[in-house]
């Protein structure tokens, strides 16, 4: 990992390798050691390499393993014969390998509601239409359930709401942050030692679309790691 993040002596201006391929036990130690921010992603591949000599039910196992500790991508070939079915509309190696895609909106493309870090409800406008067959996410859940014959209450986005405000009352409250109700939380045990630090090490790489942005990598590169994108090297040593 150490490597991974400084290839060369860094007199040299070489950026960090974009992935190290541990073992899945290794994840949670090369997690502990990149941070969760790292330019660095974490692939796993099969320990029983190739990985077809280990049970669906161990390669499944160990799929979830890898991923709860924290891996950025995970060895597909270990879901063997599993049905995927991959809703979203990032893309990655899971909608690759998947058996059925549904093509979710993305944020711009849907009305939606979500929670921000400080319990603050906020509601976004569509800004413009979900390309080709994609579907704003609880369409095409209402639309599967429908199929499968299992009732949902709702068939339009004001119900989905209605529906969400019943089940939670704090969504009621648009752009306002209720106080929570003090309850009892945590339990006996040691103080961990450790220091408190930024839970955000690399601000311009904290979610798989700014990783997937050639534009978010090189503001990294510069600004968190003092590594010059290649180009502006090579116009420096061209044009002085």
């Amino acid at each position: 990992c150490r490597k991974a993040l400084q290839p060369i002596e860094a007199k040299y201006a070489v950026p960090p390798c974009a992935a190290v391929c541990v073992y899945p036990n290794l994840v949670k130690p090369a997690r502990r050691f990149l941070g969760d921010r790292s330019p660095v992603k974490i692939a796993a591949v099969a320990t029983g390499f190739p990985s077809g000599q280990y049970p669906l039910r161990t390669k499944l196992e160990e799929v979830r393993r890898t991923v709860a500790d924290g891996a950025d991508e995970i060895d597909t070939t270990k879901l063997g014969k599993a049905f995927v079915i991959y809703q979203g509309h990032t893309g990655d190696a899971g909608a690759a390998r998947a058996d059925v895609i549904l093509p979710g909106a993305a944020y711009t493309e849907k009305n939606a509601t979500y929670v921000n870090t400080e319990g603050r409800v906020q509601q976004a406008k569509i800004a413009s239409f979900p390309p080709g067959e994609a579907r704003e996410d609880w369409k095409i859940i209402r639309a599967l359930a429908q199929t499968l014959s299992v009732p949902l209450h709702y068939d339009n986005l004001g119900q989905l709401r209605a529906h969400l405000e019943t089940a939670a009352p704090a969504f009621l409250s648009v752009d306002q942050v209720k106080p929570a109700p003090w309850a009892k939380f945590g339990g006996k045990g040691k103080i961990d030692p450790a220091a408190f630090v930024p839970p955000i090490t690399d601000f311009y790489l904290t979610d798989p679309i700014s990783r997937a942005s050639d534009t978010m990598a090189r503001c990294s590169e510069l600004y968190v790691h003092g590594v010059e994108p290649v180009d502006n090297q090579e116009l420096a040593a061209t044009y002085g």
